[in-house]
């Protein structure tokens, strides 16, 4: 497992909440923070929300929560398995990341 755990967040009133900042200091999860006025530093997950928002929401409607988090939680074994990858021959994007990457 990786040694640190690192959640990006934006600026907004929900992540800064002080429930979600213990929140995570209890589960020793690094809350790291983007600049105002910059989405390109979170291009990524961006990216990864229009692509459930295409994929899932616009396509499905779940009769309850449990069948919601059923198909999410087989999505995204799915594109992280790599299997769909190889039959594209494509690089994966890096959706999930537990460990910082130097800079």
């Amino acid at each position: 497992m990786a040694e640190n755990i690192y959640v990006r967040n934006d600026n907004g009133s929900q992540m800064v909440a002080q429930k979600v900042q213990s929140y995570f200091k209890s589960k020793k999860v690094i809350q790291e923070f983007t600049k105002p006025a910059t989405p390109e530093q979170n291009a990524h997950i961006e990216s990864y929300h229009s692509i459930i928002e295409r994929v899932i929401c616009q396509k499905y409607e779940f009769d309850n929560l449990l069948e919601a988090a059923d198909t999410f939680t087989r999505f995204v074994k799915f594109i992280t398995s790599g299997a769909y990858i190889q039959e594209l021959g494509i690089l994966a994007h890096t959706i999930i990341c537990c460990k910082k990457v130097p800079r």
